[in-house]
């Protein structure tokens, strides 16, 4: 696993969520869409944030006009879903493995098939689980970690 929030696997994954949900964008609800102020939601989120023809992002707050109501007026970012394809056709992103050692409680290597160590497969859908669950705990963490700030220095 990766050690640091500021890794260069985690800035990666933190550009395949969507900003509001945390999903990882695919081909169906969590369809990349570009806000005005180019951060990224997902398709499933837009609609659900649309309120009278306007959305707001998660991150930024920035309005991005939508007259129709509809998630189709917002424009589908095909890059990243390019990023997105990319990613998971390489044997694994980094920050988790395909193959897990149960003995060494990380992701397998050749010294874990060497030594004859029980290793498991992680099918796709519980890899995106994992990925997601990690990114939640270090967004809690960072959040933990500025609230924790902000107190010491009203002290």
């Amino acid at each position: 696993m990766a050690s640091s929030s500021s890794s260069p696997q985690w800035r990666i994954i933190e550009r395949i969520i969507c900003n509001a949900c945390f999903e990882i964008h695919d081909g169906d609800q969590h369809v990349p869409k570009l806000l005005d102020c180019f951060h990224h939601m997902c398709k499933a989120c837009v609609e659900n944030r649309i309120v009278d023809g306007k959305i707001k992002c998660a991150l930024c707050t920035k309005i991005t006009d939508c007259p129709s109501g509809s998630s189709e007026e917002i424009y589908t970012d095909v890059d990243k879903m390019g990023l997105v394809e990319q990613l998971f056709r390489m044997c694994h992103i980094n920050a988790v493995p395909l193959n897990f050692c149960d003995k060494c409680k990380e992701g397998a290597v050749e010294v874990c098939k060497v030594r004859m160590h029980k290793i498991y497969c992680i099918t796709e859908d519980i890899r995106k689980y994992l990925l997601k669950i990690e990114f939640l705990r270090r967004a809690y963490e960072k959040e933990t970690r500025a609230d924790s700030g902000m107190l010491n220095a009203l002290n």
